[in-house]
C-alpha cells in the first residue's frame, strides 16, 4: 500500500508539474514538426524511403497504352467475374446489414452505385457494401503468391471512384491493373499469415493507388497516402481462423474504406510514414530476394 501511495503521489506530482509548464507557456513545439511528406522521411537512396515512393511512380507510369492486351482481356474478365459474385450476394445478412449500417454511418448519398439496392450511396458507403457483396460467397477471383489472396475486391473501390469522376473504361482498367498489380506483388514478396497478419494487408498499400490515379494526384500525395493506409491497414488473420464469421466479408471492404480515406488526407496536405513495412521481421531483405524491388 505504501508503494502504491507513493507511485500515485509522484504521478500526482508531475502530471501538476506538466501542466504548470504548459500554462507557462514554455513548452516547444518546435520538437514536434512533422515531416514534409513521406518522401521526406528518409534519405532518398534509404530502402525503407523509397517503398512508398516506388509504388506512386508505378502508378503514375502506368498507361493503358502499354498494356499488353492479354492483360486487358483479363481485367475484362475478372470485372464481370467480380460483378457476378457481387449479385450473387445480394439480399444475404451480410451485405443487407451493410448496406442498411453504411447509411446510418455516413448519410444518404448519390455518388455511386450499391450493387443489386435501389438506392445509390457516398463513396465510402458504395465501395465498402459493394465490397462485401464481393467477398461474400467466397467465389471471387483468387491469386496464389506467398499466400492466397483477392486481389478482385479492390475492384468496387476502382469502380465506385470512376463512376463518381465520369472516368472512361480505360481508365478504369488502368486504375484496376495498379491496384491489382501492387497488392500481388506485395503479396509474392512478403508472408502476412506468418506473421499473424491477413493477406489482403497487402490492398491497403493497392488502394491508395487506385484513388490517386483516377483523381490524378502528384506521386508526393499518392506516396503519403500509401504511407497513411499501409500503416493502418494491418488486419489479423483471425478473421479466417476458428468459427468464421461475417468479418470475413467485410476485411477488405474496411480496408479499402481506410485507403480511399487516406488518400483524401494526402490529397489535402495531410502526410503519411516511409518504411510501413520495415518493422515485419526482415522485410528488406524479403523484398530483395523475392524480387519485389526489381
Amino acid at each position: 500500500m505504501e508503494t502504491f501511495m507513493e507511485r500515485r503521489d509522484f504521478l500526482a506530482q508531475t502530471a501538476a508539474a506538466v501542466s504548470a509548464t504548459l500554462l507557462l507557456g514554455s513548452f516547444r513545439t518546435d520538437r514536434y514538426d512533422f515531416v514534409g511528406s513521406a518522401l521526406a522521411a528518409g534519405s532518398s537512396d534509404s530502402p525503407k524511403a523509397a517503398l512508398e515512393q516506388r509504388f506512386a511512380d508505378f502508378a503514375l507510369a502506368l498507361r493503358y497504352e502499354v498494356l499488353p492486351a492479354d492483360v486487358i482481356q483479363s481485367v475484362k474478365r475478372v470485372l464481370l467475374d467480380t460483378l457476378g459474385c457481387a449479385f450473387g450476394s445480394v439480399g444475404f445478412d451480410p451485405a443487407n446489414i451493410a448496406e442498411t449500417t453504411i447509411r446510418k454511418t455516413f448519410g444518404e448519398g448519390n455518388t455511386a452505385t450499391v450493387i443489386g439496392y435501389p438506392r445509390p450511396a457516398t463513396i465510402e458507403g458504395a465501395l465498402f457494401v459493394n465490397g462485401v457483396l464481393v467477398r461474400s460467397l467466397d467465389l471471387n477471383d483468387t491469386y496464389i503468391g506467398t499466400e492466397p489472396l483477392h486481389p478482385s475486391e479492390v475492384l468496387p473501390t476502382a469502380i465506385a471512384l470512376c463512376e463518381e469522376n465520369g472516368r472512361t473504361g480505360r481508365d478504369l482498367i488502368e486504375a484496376v491493373v495498379a491496384g491489382y498489380e501492387a497488392s500481388m506483388r506485395l503479396n509474392d514478396a512478403i508472408s502476412f499469415i506468418e506473421r499473424g497478419f491477413h493477406p489482403l494487408c497487402a490492398a491497403s498499400y493497392g488502394i491508395p493507388l487506385i484513388a490517386g490515379k483516377i483523381w490524378g494526384l502528384p506521386k508526393e500525395a499518392i506516396a503519403n497516402a500509401v504511407g497513411i493506409s499501409g500503416a493502418r491497414g494491418f488486419t489479423s488473420f483471425v478473421v479466417n481462423s476458428g468459427a468464421i464469421s461475417m468479418m470475413k466479408a467485410m476485411g477488405l471492404a474496411a480496408t479499402a474504406t481506410d485507403g480511399v480515406f487516406a488518400t483524401r488526407l494526402a490529397a489535402q496536405g495531410f502526410t503519411g510514414p516511409s518504411g510501413t513495412l520495415d518493422w515485419l521481421v526482415g522485410v528488406e531483405n524479403e523484398t530483395r530476394q523475392r524480387g519485389f524491388c526489381r
